[in-house]
């Protein structure tokens, strides 16, 4: 196996390899090509931390890639001058593997944590498309992105497959890497080709273990987007209507509770009692079926009160004396306009 060295350099000093990891014999990295590269980068010294993170994202992903490429061992250099970058936090440097000299990565020193493992796939990937033979104005900077995310899941061979397929002249021009819709499951991406007629195609499930994408049939693709979708619109219909039907129950199960606070001033088996005598169905002169509760809100509403009439005892009187007894509409009906209207 092919190992890699994480180099620092200064001008005066020359090179000191901070790290390195394999092969046995060193002197396969060409030294004096990284310092022609340092002329015009200007390396300096990484943290321990960046040098660190940096090691464990190539001792992660170079073994497995190293198997598959056949590059020469990488070298992976920290630049000194942060205006050389640009916008950009790590580059490749063009003609390294081309010229079968170890490709050489150059990362700025402000290279983001977060941004750091996905960023050197990126430039390895320029750096086997290069090895290949493929001009830089020709790289397909969302072919590279999609082969460093589907090597940061492990579909190691998948994704040099797919850099192989553009290296034979697969035209990736209007393709759909990066297309995503909603299926059932959730979130469906295309993330590489495969030769002319195969997609690679990212699940929920895949992605979350690294393991399992989708290979399909570039004529298929639409079929399955179509399917997908409808499935996904299906569920979300389905699901909406649970969730309203839920909703309602819970509206209608809040509304029996509810009896303003009258029946919870009572102990547990009472408090039922009173929920289950004010939630019966009734009319009053035959008029529309309500329960026990809202006729005695409506009653209410209008100005009815309650009171003592001579001969008759308690009932709910309205404004012109006209009255519903206890036998009407219970005691407990007339105790809670009384609650209300307190």
């Amino acid at each position: 196996m092919n190992g890699f060295a994480l180099y620092e350099y200064t001008i005066d000093e020359g090179f000191d390899p901070i790290r390195y990891v394999g092969p046995d014999d060193p002197s396969t990295i060409d030294e004096e090509w990284v310092a022609v590269v340092a002329e015009d980068y200007g390396y300096d010294a990484p943290s321990d931390s960046k040098a660190q993170l940096v090691l464990s994202i190539m001792a992660t992903h170079w073994p497995m890639l190293d198997e598959i490429m056949g590059l020469q061992p990488p070298v992976v250099c920290f630049g000194g001058n942060p205006e050389d970058f640009e916008n950009d936090v790590a580059r490749y440097v063009f003609e390294s593997a081309s010229s079968q000299r170890s490709p050489v990565i150059v990362v700025a020193p402000y290279l983001p944590k977060d941004q750091a493992e996905i960023t050197i796939l990126h430039e390895i990937a320029h750096a086997y498309l290069d090895s290949r033979g493929v001009p830089p104005e020709d790289h397909d900077e969302d072919l590279v992105e999609s082969f460093g995310e589907m090597a940061l899941r492990g579909s190691y061979e998948f994704a040099v497959e797919m850099l192989d397929g553009f290296a034979q002249g697969v035209d990736v021009s209007g393709s759909p890497i990066g297309r995503e819709w909603q299926s059932q499951e959730g979130l469906k991406k295309v993330i590489g080709l495969l030769g002319e007629d195969r997609v690679v195609i990212e699940t929920p499930s895949s992605r979350e273990s690294g393991f399992g994408h989708h290979v399909l049939p570039l004529t298929e693709l639409e079929d399955e987007i179509d399917l997908d979708e409808r499935k996904a619109a299906s569920a979300g219909r389905m699901a909406q209507r649970v969730a309203t039907a839920e909703a309602k129950e819970e509206a209608a199960l809040a509304e029996r509770e509810d009896t303003e606070g009258f029946a919870d001033q009572f102990s547990p088996l009472k408090r039922g009692r009173i929920i289950k005598t004010l939630n019966a169905t009734m009319t009053l002169d035959r008029g529309p079926v309500k329960t026990r509760k809202q006729h005695v809100r409506d009653l209410v509403a209008k100005g009815f009160r309650p009171a003592v009439v001579p001969g008759v005892g308690e009932v709910l009187q309205g404004p012109d004396e006209t009255y519903y007894r206890a036998k009407d509409l219970t005691k407990t009906a007339i105790d809670y306009a009384a609650w209300l209207t307190r």
